[in-house]
């Protein structure tokens, strides 16, 4: 399999590295946590149209494989038409600021600002589709209301009372300390914002390799129980918990009848090896995760969430 070097290395590990080092030789006490802060508080002084080319970035037979399955500018199922309904669900302000994490691609921001004519601060762990997403909205008409920063789970320090409202949409299926990034949020979120997290839950001891086997990220997925705990643990007022897992498989399956469709037309055009490959290994992997999802051993929740005032 053939990696980039963007993805072999991460430039915020590395500095972190850099940064730990210099600490050491100076005689200096390290604090991770202020390092992470002072990273943040760089990264919000370079605007979206400032960090990209104006060349595309070259796209990987991962992404290209991925909108072929979920639709243009998706990397996971999902419907425009409940994207919209974000911004009423938080109860956001017309004016206020929605912290989106983990989009993917443009396609979810694109269908939530039809209803929201504010900004938009963006923020994306994964590294290989981090260059997409901000050229996309770079060129396109949003470019003016949103901020793409690169998300590293693990170091993760949050603006204090910044957002009017938040985003979550699968970083706690990956997040090796949900309780730390649960912290982190709730200290972004203004009082009284409200955040809407989904996630996946498992029931039981649910094995998550083969599932998951084409995921971006290794998976921590906590149990339904477990993630009231780390969003009450953090601060937060629970508002809601809905089951959203069969509507997910409903759009799983949708997104595997498209694939049937665009492969059809592809034959004759002819499919690139990589793409072709790349198709192949999610549609196995999604054939495990369908079959959890409908067995009831792994679910899909959407968790609705308030910062006390």
């Amino acid at each position: 399999m053939k990696f980039s070097l963007k993805t072999l290395v991460n430039p915020q590990k590395v500095a972190l590295a850099r940064a730990r080092f210099n600490a050491w030789w100076e005689g200096d006490e390290f604090d991770p946590q202020a390092f992470s802060a002072s990273q943040e508080h760089h990264e919000a002084a370079l605007p979206l149209e400032e960090t990209v080319a104006d060349e595309p970035p070259p796209r990987e037979p991962r992404v290209l494989a991925l909108e072929t399955l979920w639709g243009a500018n998706r990397l996971m199922p999902g419907a425009d038409q409940d994207d919209r309904l974000l911004p009423a669900r938080i109860g956001l302000p017309a004016t206020g600021t929605l912290a989106v994490f983990g989009p993917g691609l443009a396609g979810p921001i694109a269908a939530a600002a039809e209803a929201h004519p504010g900004k938009f601060v963006i923020y994306e762990w994964r590294e290989e589709v981090l260059a997409q997403l901000s050229h996309r909205l770079a060129q396109s008409d949003l470019k003016e209301r949103c901020t793409v920063r690169s998300l590293d789970l693990d170091l993760f320090s949050a603006p204090a009372d910044a957002w009017d409202g938040v985003w979550s949409l699968d970083e706690f299926s990956f997040a090796p300390n949900p309780s730390r990034l649960a912290v982190q949020l709730a200290k972004g979120m203004k009082p009284g914002a409200v955040a809407v997290i989904e996630c996946y839950v498992q029931e039981g001891r649910f094995q998550t390799g083969s599932a998951f086997a084409a995921a971006f990220g290794e998976p921590h997925l906590p149990a339904s129980a477990d993630m009231l705990s780390v969003l009450s643990g953090a601060g937060l007022t629970i508002e809601e918990e809905t089951d959203i897992g069969s509507d997910h498989l409903t759009e799983a399956k949708e997104g595997f009848r498209r694939l049937e469709q665009a492969l059809s037309a592809a034959a004759n055009a002819g499919l690139e090896a990589g793409v072709a490959r790349e198709i192949a290994w999610e549609a196995e992997s999604w054939a495990h995760r369908m079959a959890a999802l409908s067995s009831g051993k792994l679910s899909r929740h959407r968790f609705i969430v308030r910062k006390p005032d």
